[in-house]
């Protein structure tokens, strides 16, 4: 029975391909549209996206925490790249840039303003969502695993060898099933057995419920390939904005070297 639930098991995997390939997209933007070469932000960034494993392995992470410690580390690199494009003989010194990566959050006006914050609420919600998704298989699984010794009715049997056919079981993972075909072959089979059947069924309301938030706003593949969009939108609001919070980071700057 498990050529039933192969679909699902892809879902793991892909998130994992979606990470991987956000973060060499964001790590790009940064080299070849700020200017901060990779040995500036590789750390925090594999940092970040590590955080985003963690988070998606049931453990307790911050993704706003994340987010935060992400845009602290990149804005010294920001701030230089605003101002040797005025002033080419400016140079940081790298004292100069861990000060104004543990004073970012201190400065006023924000240099993001409230675009991190958005970053943080549509990542956490989209990566909550897969999260529960993730769960939901693994009741899937074990459920499934109570049935090895039950003997199959022929309907069963026939269902089951219908699946064969399904696109996401022959790894055609860009052509979608038909709606409900693994899901409700399953449910068929369980109808002999009460005592898993109800159960079963409640967990199908539970992944048809977690599959519509999934394809709606919080929707963890497109939250993370938006990633590095998201970013650079941020990086833009400050490279636009820049006149409204240099006096602030001068100020730091000034007290910095007293």
């Amino acid at each position: 029975m498990i050529v039933l639930i192969c679909w699902f098991f892809s879902f793991p995997e892909r998130l994992e391909t979606v990470i991987n390939s956000s973060y060499h997209r964001t790590s790009q933007l940064l080299i070849d549209v700020y200017d901060i070469p990779a040995s500036a932000h590789e750390q925090a960034l594999r940092e970040f996206y590590q955080d985003i494993r963690t988070y998606l392995k049931m453990k307790h992470v911050s993704l706003y925490g994340s987010v935060n410690d992400l845009f602290d580390s990149l804005f010294p690199y920001l701030y230089k790249f605003i101002v040797e494009g005025k002033n080419s003989s400016v140079h940081l010194s790298p004292e100069h840039i861990e000060c104004l990566k543990n004073k970012r959050q201190e400065i006023n006006p924000n240099p993001f303003g409230v675009l991190h914050y958005n970053m943080s609420h549509i990542l956490n919600k989209a990566l909550s969502t897969a999260k529960s998704y993730l769960e939901v298989l693994t009741l899937l699984v074990e459920t499934i695993n109570t049935t090895d010794h039950v003997t199959l009715t022929s309907k069963c049997q026939h269902a089951v060898t219908r699946l064969q056919y399904c696109s996401h079981c022959q790894q055609e993972v860009d052509i979608k099933p038909c709606k409900g075909f693994c899901l409700n072959s399953m449910r068929r089979c369980l109808a002999q057995l009460s005592v898993i059947s109800s159960d079963w069924n409640g967990l199908i309301m539970s992944v048809n419920r977690v599959q519509s938030w999934m394809n709606q706003k919080y929707n963890a593949e497109h939250a993370l390939n938006n990633l590095d969009g998201k970013l650079d939108t941020a990086i833009m609001y400050a490279l636009r904005n820049s006149n409204h919070f240099m006096h602030s980071v001068s100020f730091i700057i000034d007290w910095f070297m007293n």
